[in-house]
């Protein structure tokens, strides 16, 4: 019993605190390092908690996740993500946000906003369409071609534009993420596939004024939106890399 209290102290103090290491999670307990490093082992092992891959920080881990989405719930995702989200909100100086399919529709489970005066706003808990979206083409290239058309069908998009729909969904496969323009709003965007066993379950999106994120600006930072996709699909689907 007194092991159990352990491991559940644990949970709570990394849910609370972490990013956290051991030596942290052992001075919060008065417990012996030795102690809770053999039991945050154990707790890594079986995914409830996950070792970043930058630091020797714990973080609530995808078996923990794997539990909340039972129940419909998306907070820890948005939790485990948002420093991930804010590094890649560092680097390219724009919003970066996560967004999660529900239907025929996307919603943003969380956000960092670019800290610059004109910037592009994404409300966590805001929806948008999966179709002529980079973020939704990201998602929809996660499904097959007839589920896709399936969909479209569902909502009238046109047969005219669904060969060049396709052909977008494709490439996407290939590359694992999408630049798109909305010269209306005067946005363009950059997004990736969050591939979790096999699936895309979500979209890694960095967005911000054409002014100045241009397209080719958006190319540059593909790599680093690929990484940071694969970082936030590694802290929720028990990858044994991110767990060594």
């Amino acid at each position: 019993m007194q092991a159990l209290n352990r491991l559940a102290s644990i949970l709570d103090i990394v849910a609370e605190y972490g990013p956290i290491t051991p030596t942290e999670i052992a001075q919060r307990m008065d417990l012996p390092f030795s102690t809770v490093a053999r039991l945050v082992r154990q707790l890594a092992a079986e995914g409830f908690i996950a070792r970043t891959t930058e630091t020797n920080k714990y973080v609530i881990g995808w078996r923990i996740f794997d539990l909340a989405a039972t129940g419909g719930s998306e907070a820890d995702l948005a939790t485990m993500s948002l420093p991930l989200l804010t590094r890649l909100r560092n680097a390219t100086h724009e919003t970066v946000s996560l967004h999660v399919p529900r239907g025929m529709q996307r919603v943003c489970v969380a956000s960092v906003e670019s800290e610059r005066e004109l910037r592009r706003v994404v409300t966590p808990g805001s929806v948008q369409a999966l179709f002529g979206t980079s973020g939704g083409e990201v998602i929809l290239a996660g499904k097959p071609d007839s589920e896709v058309l399936d969909l479209a069908d569902s909502l009238g998009l046109p047969k005219k534009d669904r060969p060049q729909l396709l052909e977008r969904l494709e490439a996407i496969r290939r590359t694992g993420y999408v630049v798109a323009c909305n010269d209306e709003l005067g946005v363009n965007a950059l997004s990736a596939a969050v591939v979790r066993r096999g699936k895309t379950v979500a979209a890694l999106t960095v967005s911000g004024p054409l002014l100045w994120f241009t397209p080719e600006l958006a190319e540059r930072y593909s790599p680093l939106a690929l990484e940071v996709a694969g970082e936030i699909a590694k802290l929720v689907s028990g990858n044994p890399a991110a767990r060594a």
